[in-house]
Parts: structure tokens; sequence; C-alpha cells
């Protein structure tokens, strides 16, 4: 599904004058398994239709496996704590604005 809508909203893109960009999301902590393939599947997307990936998802994955600090996660488990949302925005501007 990523790489075919992808494929659709890129061509819409082209006939405004932008550029598809794949957010990375990440699983719930229930799923944390699925991790890898999540950020697998992001990054393959971005990379056949030729878009911007702001790899949210990896970024947390790393934080995570190397501090074993999961503060990024809010309760429910899935959605972003305020650290999270933090970690997030600065993932995104740098995607957006200083990579280029």
């Amino acid at each position: 599904m990523l790489i075919d809508y992808g494929k659709k909203f890129d061509r819409i893109g082209q006939q405004n004058e932008s550029k598809l960009c794949y957010f990375m999301v990440w699983p719930s902590l229930n799923n944390y398994h699925t991790f890898d393939g999540v950020i697998k599947t992001h990054t393959d997307a971005a990379a056949i239709n030729n878009a911007m990936l702001v790899p949210v998802g990896e970024v947390w994955k790393t934080h995570f496996d190397s501090t074993k600090d999961f503060q990024y996660y809010g309760p429910d488990g899935f959605h972003p704590s305020l650290e999270g949302s933090k970690r997030a925005a600065k993932v995104i501007v740098n995607a957006l604005f200083l990579q280029h």
C-alpha cells in the first residue's frame, strides 16, 4: 500500500511542484517485534518512489536499542509522549529543511 499509493500521490505532487515524503512511523510497544519491518517497508517505499524519507521510527528504535529507555512512547504505548513528540519534530525539521 505504501508503494502503490505513494506512486499515486507522487504523480499529484509532481503536478504541483512538490515532492513525495514518507513519514516513518513506529509500531506500538506491544508490537515492538515488528519495528525492523516497519523501518524496511518505509525505507523501501521511499526508495522505489524516489521520495524523501523522514526516519522518525528509525531514530526512535536506535534510541530504544541503545538506552533501553522507552520514554518516547506515551502512556498508551503507541502515541508519543512529549519527549517523543519533540524528538519526532527534530527529525522532521532535519529531514525536510536541513539535509538538502
